[in-house]
């Protein structure tokens, strides 16, 4: 004879997910929410999943993940030397990468040619496009944050960031520095997806995966991703 508990039959497998704080993709409190957040527990859902979100810095969410660890990473780019080690999902939102400057700093540019002799300030174990990250024509300038390549870049230290638009916006906001002291210098350097990762070492990966890539398909379908992008683009 089997036994049935209803109780234990409604009860989410649950996945643990991991990511820095990103605002507006990922904000800490208790608990974090933020796009990314919202997106990604809306798609495990439908597939009988919670997911806890653990906020760490980026380097050893990465390292946590790559080393295997039973865990998912939940705001993750794609780069050559990434698929080694992790399993990606499908995108399920696309970042607007750019170069930030002082208002009044701005120029054109076509080609890595025409930052010769520009510094960029870059963020330590985040994933650039393999061409900027390759060219030989500026150079790069590493920090642990993104608030201290803003500062760097009102100081004078560096000539220029790059960063997701929407988050560089948040983040000056929220240590009151205004955003208007600053501006994009166009065009974008590029368009990244953003992607749910697991070690390729964890032996649930590819099951987090798939179950997240069929959910993602169920919101886009029935129009929950684009509300959620909607209230936090109001927000």
């Amino acid at each position: 004879m089997l036994t049935f508990s209803p109780l234990s039959a409604a009860q989410n497998k649950l996945i643990i997910g991991l990511q820095n704080e990103w605002p507006p993709y990922i904000i800490d409190g208790t608990p974090p929410r933020g796009l990314s957040v919202d997106i990604v527990t809306a798609a495990y859902a439908t597939q009988g999943y919670d997911i806890e979100i653990q906020v760490k810095p980026w380097s050893r969410a990465l390292k946590e993940a790559e080393y295997g660890r039973d865990v998912v990473v939940i705001a993750a780019w794609y780069s050559e030397e990434r698929k080694h080690t992790l399993l990606f999902s499908e995108p399920y939102l696309y970042n607007e990468i750019s170069l930030i400057t002082l208002k009044g700093k701005q120029f054109e540019w076509g080609t890595y040619k025409d930052l010769a002799g520009k510094t960029v300030g870059v963020i330590k174990s985040y994933a650039y496009d393999d061409d900027f990250l390759q060219s030989p024509w500026f150079k790069r300038v590493e920090s642990t944050d993104l608030l201290s390549n803003i500062h760097l870049v009102m100081n004078g230290r560096i000539d220029m960031l790059i960063e997701e638009y929407r988050v560089a916006l948040w983040t000056m906001r929220q240590n009151k520095i205004a955003p208007n002291l600053f501006t994009k210098i166009y065009p974008n350097v590029a368009y990244s997806g953003l992607y749910v990762a697991s070690g390729q070492s964890n032996p649930n990966a590819q099951e987090y995966i798939d179950a997240f890539n069929r959910g993602l398909h169920l919101i886009r379908s029935n129009g929950e991703l684009d509300r959620i992008v909607k209230k936090y683009d109001n927000e």
